[in-house]
């Protein structure tokens, strides 16, 4: 039996994402983007965290035409069809970033967030692996590829639960050591009642409610 992650209503999770895939847009400098496919970019990220996802989506397919090389278009693409419900498209448009450039750590994190919902966990560990290599002190990255492992440990042989559950330990103590939420303490508290260690638990879980 999975254990439940702890997951975060649709839009605020989508509104997370886009900040942290935004600022990339920015560090590259939108302004230099093709005015009609900045524009229409800038359009789908409201949509997109107003909850209007469909129409998000034709924005960032208009933002795409203007600038089909743009590997962060292709990762906002990604995100519009995830949450439009259509996870293949989502995934193909995340893949399409990579291949146009393989260090771009958003669509990493995104392809392996996409990865764990369909619990394609093995996909979803070498995404978040290569995601937390790329940016080393984002905290959701380490949560995230600790809960894959956390999830992974409960779908393999019993000889493997330990190694993967060991590592999901460790990827989760980095997410705490890099910031404090509820978020971080109650994944910690659900790794140690899957470890078989309820007296650990209840501290992190005591750390979340407060």
């Amino acid at each position: 039996m999975l254990t439940p992650i702890p997951m975060l209503t649709i839009k605020k999770l989508a509104q997370n994402l886009l900040i942290f895939s935004f600022g990339f847009i920015v560090i590259a400098g939108v302004t230099s983007c093709a005015p009609a496919g900045a524009r229409a970019l800038l359009k789908g990220e409201r949509l997109l965290k107003e909850g209007k996802y469909a129409e998000a989506v034709a924005k960032f397919e208009e933002a795409n035409q203007e600038l089909p090389n743009n590997a962060k278009v292709w990762n906002h693409l990604g995100l519009g069809y995830q949450y439009a419900g259509d996870p293949k498209k989502a995934a193909q448009a995340y893949q399409q970033a990579l291949s146009l450039d393989r260090n771009l750590a958003p669509a990493r994190y995104n392809l392996g967030s996409l990865y764990l919902d369909q619990h394609n966990f093995s996909a979803a560990i070498t995404e978040l692996t290569t995601f937390t290599s790329l940016d080393s002190k984002n905290p959701d990255g380490w949560l995230k590829l600790g809960t894959a492992q956390m999830q992974l440990a409960s779908v393999v042989s019993a000889s493997d639960k330990n190694r993967w559950l060991d590592a999901a330990k460790k990827n989760i103590e980095v997410a705490q050591k890099l910031r404090s939420s509820a978020e971080i303490f109650n994944t910690m508290g659900l790794l140690q009642i899957q470890r078989g260690r309820p007296r650990d638990a209840v501290p992190n879980f005591t750390a979340a409610l407060q």
